[in-house]
């Protein structure tokens, strides 16, 4: 059994769920969550956003204080959903 390197993973992410650019009100709120649980570890907090024209949900993650958002944003990404 292959064992995990765990020194290897940096960080604590929150997928922010967004529909049609807004930001669902949960994934704020994890991301505020995110925050306690980064400081107490000593990490940075990420939001990650993925759709379809995504700059106004980036930036509602980015005023909940994390240290960084990655955007993934295309056409291809639209219909984007973490529900299945």
């Amino acid at each position: 059994m292959d064992v995990v390197d765990k020194t290897a993973y940096r960080g604590i992410w929150v997928f922010v769920e967004q529909r049609n650019g807004i930001c669902e009100s949960v994934s704020l709120e994890l991301c505020s969550e995110g925050r306690r649980i980064a400081d107490s570890c000593g990490e940075r907090l990420v939001a990650v956003v993925i759709g379809s024209d995504t700059a106004s949900a980036a930036d509602a993650a980015a005023d909940t204080g994390v240290d960084e958002v990655i955007r993934v944003d295309g056409g291809e990404y639209a219909d984007y959903t973490t529900d299945p």
